[in-house]
């Protein structure tokens, strides 16, 4: 289906606190345009995001180990 109209988002979460308890790092997007129309690409196009996730994908906290990328990037929020 399409998500449009009053359905609620991830993004319009207002507690950014309460997800940082749960090791969720909050980054607001909103004023940043992205290269496509429809700015799904904003978090690609920024430096800064990029290098905050590599960084974050290359920690040594478990994080990063020998797994492949992709189950990785799944981790990203845990």
């Amino acid at each position: 289906g399409l998500i449009a109209g009053s359905r609620p988002r991830v993004g319009d979460y207002k507690d950014a606190a309460d997800l940082a308890d749960y090791g969720v790092s909050v980054v607001d997007l909103s004023s940043v345009k992205g290269s496509d129309r429809f700015n799904h690409t904003k978090f690609a196009d920024n430096p800064e995001l990029v290098k905050m996730i590599g960084q974050r994908l290359r920690e040594d906290d478990g994080f990063a180990s020998d797994r492949e990328v992709t189950d990785r990037i799944s981790l990203l929020g845990q």
